[in-house]
C-alpha cells in the first residue's frame, strides 16, 4: 500500500487532533475517499452506517458528510449570533472527541470555540494558566464538586473528566466537566 505524504488538513476549531487521540498513525485505505493513507480518525462518528474510521481529509473536505450524511460534534445551546457555517464546520468538518456522554462543542456568543484538549490535571497544575484552571473549576462547579477538588485527581479518560475550550476572538477559556 502506497501512502501519500500529505501534511494533515488544518481543522480552525480543533487544531491537534493527533494529541488527542482521536486521529492516530494507521495505514489503512478510507472507506470514504478510496485512498490510502497514513492517518485515520477513529473518534465518534453519528451516522446510520457503521463506520469504524475515515480519513481525515474526509472530514475537512465535507466528503464524509456528504456520502454517508455524517457529523462528528454534537452543537447544542448555540447562541443566535453563531454563524451556521461555524455551527456545521464545527458539526460536519471537524474531529469529534471521545467523551462519557455525546460530546458536545462549546460556544462563545459570535463563533465556536476552539478545542484545545481533555483536561490533564497535573499538567494544568504544573502549567498554572490561572485562567484555564478558573475554566476547569466553574465546568466542576456545575457538578457540584466541592471547591477544594483537587486537579491532580483528574486524569484523561478518567472521572470526572474535563473538556478545555477556547475563544478565537478573546482567548479566554471555558470548559465542561463529564462523567458516567
Amino acid at each position: 500500500m502506497t501512502v501519500p505524504a500529505e501534511d494533515l488538513p488544518n481543522f480552525e476549531y480543533f487544531p491537534d487532533p493527533i494529541a488527542d487521540g482521536c486521529v492516530v498513525a494507521m495505514l489503512a485505505t478510507c472507506p470514504c475517499c478510496g485512498e490510502d493513507r497514513k492517518y485515520m480518525y477513529r473518534g465518534p462518528i453519528y451516522c446510520k452506517e457503521d463506520i469504524p474510521h475515515v480519513c481525515p481529509w474526509c472530514i475537512h473536505s465535507g466528503e464524509a458528510e456528504r456520502k454517508w450524511d455524517a457529523s462528528f460534534n454534537d452543537a447544542y445551546s448555540i447562541p443566535m449570533n453563531v454563524p451556521k457555517q461555524a455551527i456545521k464546520t464545527v458539526c460536519n468538518r471537524t474531529p469529534g472527541f471521545e467523551s462519557w456522554q455525546t460530546n458536545r462543542w462549546v460556544f462563545s456568543e459570535t463563533d465556536a470555540m476552539v478545542f484545545v484538549g481533555e483536561v490533564d490535571g497535573a499538567a494544568l497544575l504544573a502549567e498554572a494558566d490561572d485562567a484555564k484552571m478558573a475554566a476547569c473549576r466553574k465546568a466542576l462547579d456545575e457538578w457540584h464538586f466541592p471547591e477544594d477538588f483537587d486537579f491532580a485527581g483528574i486524569t484523561r479518560g478518567g472521572q470526572p473528566a474535563i473538556y478545555l475550550f477556547r475563544d478565537r476572538q478573546s482567548g479566554e477559556y471555558s470548559a465542561y466537566a463529564d462523567m458516567t
